[in-house]
């Protein structure tokens, strides 16, 4: 739901601010069961490392911190992953304008 307060203070829907106690108490209520699912996922090794690796950059997990070197390898994978689909989308214009022919 769309809190009037939430527009008040500028953010709309990126306020990251709690408006209400029944407000604070769902979102603490969402987080533990974020938490649970990905412990659950971690224990039946369904958790991704580029999960972990998000994880571990957002600050989601207090035990460890990322270094400058994690950080600039996620931000080249990200880089790669796109030049790779670039690439691809060229080639499939250049198939598709073949075949237009």
């Amino acid at each position: 739901m769309y809190s009037s307060v939430a527009a008040a203070d500028g953010s709309g829907n990126q306020c990251i601010h709690a408006h209400s106690d029944e407000e604070l108490e769902e979102w603490i209520e969402r987080y533990k069961w974020r938490q649970s699912r990905k412990t659950a996922a971690r224990q039946q090794h369904l958790y991704s490392y580029m999960a972990e690796l998000c994880d571990e950059y957002n600050g989601d997990d207090t035990d460890s911190t990322v270094s400058y070197w994690l950080q600039l390898l996620l931000l080249l994978m990200m880089l790669l992953m796109m030049i790779m689909m670039m690439v691809m989308m060229m080639m499939m214009m250049v198939v598709m304008s073949h075949w237009v022919r």
